[in-house]
């Protein structure tokens, strides 16, 4: 019987994890599914042969179009007119 190697022993072969995700952009989250939701999201997995995470980025960006990050660009420091600065909120002294 092979004896369990500590995990900084462990080659990169040996690992768990997917190599890549991390390096490629990929946000790591938990998430609470139900029991039949997860059997789903592995039967499709399965059959599909695609990663459980492409499944849901897929069902997330598809069901949730609405809310779309957008960019805001602040204006750029000389964009400040020159003169007295006011604090907002202070009454004038």
């Amino acid at each position: 019987m092979p004896v369990k190697q500590p995990m900084t022993e462990r080659t990169a072969r040996q690992s768990t994890r997917r190599p890549g995700k991390r390096e490629s952009g990929w946000q790591k989250l938990g998430v609470y599914l139900s029991p039949d939701a997860a059997r789903r999201l592995d039967l499709a997995s399965l059959s599909k042969r695609v990663d459980r995470s492409e499944i849901l980025t897929n069902l997330v960006l598809a069901h949730l179009p609405a809310y779309v990050l957008s960019a805001r660009v602040a204006s750029p420091v000389s964009a400040i007119p020159d003169g007295p600065l006011e604090l907002i909120g202070t009454s004038p002294a």
